[in-house]
């Protein structure tokens, strides 16, 4: 089942070396990569830390490359203001975690030019018709939300299948992006099945060819 798109592809941050965070920048950049993936995250919404507005901040500093950010958090209105000047380009926030999600979107377009809606593995995509008209992005979570470097879950390719049966007719369609457990096999599966975009991490940062991969994905295959 194969679908003819250019996807991007966008490194995860997170599996970046921190201590060196402009020269880490500086090396994505010249794999040739569509934008750059942070994840907004703190404990209570999920099991892990993610990047402050300061970091964020700089990292818009040195590239000029979209920064499209993943927002967990316990209180996305505050986090929504706090991270609002930070130079974010697209932004998803947790569906399983984010009470009042529609007005959290309108709430964004303010301060973001693309804005949407991450929905966890075990989430089903039917009934959100309404809200998925809304976004500009829908992120399919192929791990659990903050569990980086965990296994890739495959019942989200049939979920992508899913929802582009739901908004076949739609004359805007939101992209669909793929985040957690990538490598280089399920990448290509992902672009088969009709995903717009992969978040990628160690897959990507622990390769000795980072730009091998990505051609690859291009190419499918």
């Amino acid at each position: 089942m194969e679908v003819a798109n250019m996807i991007k592809i966008m490194p995860s941050m997170l599996a970046a070396n921190h201590g060196y965070i402009q020269e880490e920048v500086k090396r994505v950049e010249k794999w040739g990569v569509d934008a750059l993936h942070l994840d907004i995250m703190e404990l209570g919404a999920v099991s892990d830390i993610g990047f402050s507005p300061r970091m964020i901040e700089a990292i818009r500093s040195y590239t000029r490359l979209p920064l499209d950010c993943h927002m967990m958090l316990c209180n996305y209105e505050k986090g929504i203001s706090c991270f609002s000047k930070c130079g974010m380009d697209r932004l998803v926030m947790q569906y399983e975690t984010a009470e009042n999600i529609k007005s959290l979107i309108e709430q964004a377009r303010y301060y973001v030019k693309k804005v949407g809606v991450a929905i966890g593995p075990n989430t089903p995509v039917e009934g959100k018709e309404s809200l998925f008209q809304m976004c500009d992005i829908v992120t399919f979570m192929s791990v659990e939300p903050g569990q980086a470097g965990s296994v890739f879950c495959e019942n989200v390719l049939e979920k992508i299948m899913r929802f582009r049966q739901i908004t076949y007719s739609w004359e805007k369609k939101p992209e669909i992006c793929v985040d957690g457990g990538i490598n280089l096999k399920n990448a290509i599966r992902c672009r088969e099945y009709g995903a717009d975009g992969i978040i990628v991490g160690t897959a990507l940062f622990h390769n000795d060819c980072p730009e091998k991969f990505i051609t690859t994905v291009r190419n499918g295959g």
